[in-house]
């Protein structure tokens, strides 16, 4: 499992876009979110990771993912 650990430090909120499907989670100012994913076993892990003004987008390798937003799983 790939764990990738943020903290938006930002001053303001942040929109977290993960891709390939489009899910949306908006991540307040002070907050810490981690996003929880299984590697590819069949190719190089691809994951990319954007900044776009004021959201965050994720271009996740995996076939499935997870996010704890402040310590709370958030159901994908």
């Amino acid at each position: 499992m790939v764990t990738l650990n943020f903290k938006n430090s930002t001053g303001r909120a942040l929109t977290l876009c993960i891709e390939l499907w489009a899910s949306e989670e908006e991540i307040p100012d002070g907050s810490e979110f981690t996003l929880h994913y299984p590697p590819p076993t069949d190719r190089p892990d691809s994951t990319l990771i954007e900044l776009e003004d004021d959201r965050l987008v994720v271009w996740c390798a995996g076939e499935t993912y997870e996010i704890d937003i402040d310590g709370e799983r958030i159901i994908t």
